[in-house]
């Protein structure tokens, strides 16, 4: 009776073992596949087309001088609310500091984006985006309320596609992807302890083209590239500036290409930057340069 009891026992002991483990291993599969599924780390969480460039890290460490840093990253949190479906919601949070360059960068945004889908076709949906958020601009010393008011569109099974790719050959391992992205930028300054005549407030109407081709290692496949080259072109007019920091109208042009290392579970490249322009909304200034980085993207 002892013996069977002690059996029993350790049978139940095994097997309630084996069952944590299981169900352990299981959470773990859960999380990783809702992480991969919510989370995106990127170059920037304005749009889609910017989440798809990789973030941008170079730290530099000289003796006896002040460290050099390339950074240019945020992270993007999916949520939903069940009351509005055509909605995705996220928490954001994006930092730029670049100190390789005459015009020092340093830069933090935290915030919550909604990418609202408030029109939809068979092959057709209508997109407003809009991100308020906290920005702190720590070279200026200010801090900001902002918001970009974004609108797009994404066609698919067209003769020509619009925020969606558009495959070249038979094979569809190289494909093509246009956008246009147009809207508003409100920026609210209300704290700037270097000088106070930063205070106030500022309207942006702004437009964006974005292309690209990329090289894709399977058949249909744009999650997994080889190689991509990509260009963007943004034009920003201010229309109301309260304030007393002179800004003019301004522009962005980019270009990179990416040869990736690995894309599976995160993507790693080697690419080349190429940047002219200027960008208010993430305290940007005037500048040309041209970088060759490390990358790393998660989507």
């Amino acid at each position: 009776m002892k013996k069977t009891l002690t059996y029993t026992i350790i049978f139940l002991s095994f097997f309630d073992l084996v069952f944590s483990q299981d169900k352990k291993q299981n959470d773990t599969e859960q999380t990783k596949k809702w992480a991969f599924e919510n989370i995106t780390i990127g170059q920037s969480m304005a749009t889609s087309e910017e989440q798809e460039l990789p973030a941008q890290l170079s730290v530099t460490f000289p003796k006896g001088k002040k460290a050099s840093y390339l950074i240019n990253t945020g992270i993007n949190i999916n949520f939903k609310i069940d009351r509005w479906p055509k909605l995705l919601g996220s928490f954001t949070g994006e930092y730029h500091r670049n100190t390789l360059t005459d015009k020092e960068q340093n830069n933090i945004q935290l915030g919550i984006k909604g990418h609202y889908n408030f029109a939809s076709e068979p092959e057709t949906k209508y997109i407003l985006i809009f991100d308020p958020q906290f920005s702190r601009d720590f070279v200026e010393d200010k801090n900001s309320i902002q918001s970009n008011l974004l609108f797009t569109w994404v066609t698919n099974n067209k003769p020509l596609n619009f925020g969606a790719h558009n495959y070249l050959n038979k094979k569809e391992t190289i494909a093509t992807k246009i956008s246009i992205i147009a809207g508003a930028q409100f920026q609210n300054v209300f704290h700037g302890d270097a000088n106070q005549d930063l205070r106030g407030f500022k309207f942006r109407p702004i437009g964006t083209v974005n292309a690209g081709i990329y090289f894709l290692r399977n058949e249909s496949d744009p999650t997994d590239p080889v190689v991509d080259i990509t260009a963007a072109y943004t034009q920003r007019l201010i229309v109301i500036n309260s304030t007393a920091d002179s800004e003019k109208n301004t522009y962005q042009f980019t270009s990179s290409i990416n040869y990736y290392i690995a894309t599976n579970p995160v993507k790693l490249s080697i690419g080349g930057t190429f940047l002219d322009g200027s960008d208010p909304y993430t305290a940007l200034k005037q500048q040309q340069y041209f970088l060759i980085s490390f990358n790393v993207f998660l989507n």
